[in-house]
């Protein structure tokens, strides 16, 4: 595999939430504020040579969007 561990199907568990809100009329001008985080658990496909596992990776965005 991709880190020189044995081959697995198991690619692993993804997990991700998001919110935003749009103030103003989206079909005019309008602004949007959000955020996103999103966790993921590596399976077995990600495996070490030495068979010890990646760790777990989050990442997290805030959005600022202008729409006209």
């Amino acid at each position: 595999n991709y880190n020189g561990g044995d081959t697995d199907d198991n690619i692993g568990t993804e997990f991700d939430l998001g919110a935003s809100y749009t103030f103003g009329d989206p079909d005019e001008k309008a602004i949007r504020i959000g955020g996103q985080w999103g966790w993921f658990w590596p399976g077995d496909a990600w495996n070490y040579a030495d068979g010890s596992s990646m760790d777990q990776v989050e990442m997290g965005q805030f959005r600022f969007d202008i729409l006209f």
